[in-house]
């Protein structure tokens, strides 16, 4: 919850929704190995930053969007996807 609260006050620069999505999109790579670490580790996160008035499809869209800018990056991720899997 502490964590939460520092990222709150000092992480957001520009568009709070973006920031939201692209953390959780930064959530889930980093627990990709196991699915019940990304639901476990998504939740925990949303709990700790609390009620938003975020529409939950933006947010998608920005957590895959940033999901997908970065498996594409020079960033090693354990997955590997092929152009066709990049699509959402």
């Amino acid at each position: 919850m502490e964590i939460v609260n520092i990222m709150k006050k000092n992480f957001p620069k520009g568009n709070i929704v973006f920031d939201y999505g692209y953390l959780l999109g930064h959530i889930a790579l980093h627990t990709l190995t196991s699915p019940e670490k990304i639901m476990a580790s998504m939740e925990a996160f949303m709990k700790g930053y609390g009620e938003t008035d975020f529409k939950e499809e933006t947010v998608k869209k920005i957590a895959l969007g940033s999901m997908l800018y970065r498996l594409d990056s020079i960033v090693p991720y354990l997955v590997n996807l092929d152009f066709r899997s990049k699509k959402i």
